[in-house]
């Protein structure tokens, strides 16, 4: 999913169908991310799809100018449809990139259930229903709904 979208964001600003493309990119922290805004097509192999792009994207279209494409999990697309209906944002001028939503993993939630900061963590992989979290070279399995956001059990119906 990730290759696919990076192939699309690369067509669309090598095609000039928009200036601006508003993503995800590794965070500096380890399982986190950031927003990414640029206009550059080889900043398209830094887009990550993760079970941590928890930020909503969609409060940098006011910001920006020109045509723009966003990255949107499904909860975000309502934020962005408000934006267009408030009349902050010309529908016209948003290109909506669709990324499921299996629900976003909390950190806050893993550190307290394996006892032990984000740092300290090998990995967080997500299977299914469960979350498997790696620590001190052994794993550990979750049902999912024990590590996600509350909020996000939503968007997994």
């Amino acid at each position: 999913m990730e290759q696919k979208l990076r192939q699309e964001v690369k067509a669309l600003l090598e095609q000039k169908g928009v200036d601006w493309i508003i993503g995800f990119a590794p965070g500096s922290l380890k399982f986190t991310t950031t927003p990414l805004i640029t206009k550059d097509k080889n900043d398209a192999e830094r887009l990550v799809i993760n079970p941590f792009i928890v930020n909503n994207l969609a409060k940098f279209l006011t910001e920006i100018k020109g045509r723009v494409g966003i990255v949107a999990k499904g909860c975000d697309s309502r934020s962005i449809v408000s934006l267009i209906q408030d009349n902050k944002v010309v529908r016209e001028d948003v290109v909506i990139l669709a990324v499921p939503c299996p629900g976003l993993i909390d950190l806050a939630k893993v550190e307290r259930l394996v006892g032990k900061d984000r740092d300290e963590l090998d990995d967080i992989t997500r299977e299914g229903g469960r979350v498997i979290i790696k620590v001190d070279g052994k794993k550990r399995e979750f049902p999912a709904t024990r590590v996600l956001f509350d909020h996000c059990l939503a968007c997994e119906l």
